[in-house]
């Protein structure tokens, strides 16, 4: 019953990944985000995304982006 629970953390669970770089004070966790568009740039990552809450867009740069 491993696979249904986290009790032994015997099966990967992506969150657990999340949450080692929540703890990092240089990551910015963003939810509820539809990505739309991604761009490459010389010196970052641009992302622009559809805030389903606010129905607003919204672009995010890093130099690091996970998604």
């Amino acid at each position: 019953m491993d696979f249904w629970s986290d009790a032994g953390r015997s099966v990967y669970r992506p969150r657990w990944t999340v949450d080692e770089l929540r703890a990092r004070q240089n990551f910015t966790f963003v939810a509820r985000k539809l990505v739309t568009a991604f761009a490459e740039r010389a010196d970052h990552g641009e992302v622009t995304a559809h805030d389903v809450d606010t129905d607003e867009t919204v672009t995010y740069r890093a130099r690091t982006l996970v998604l």
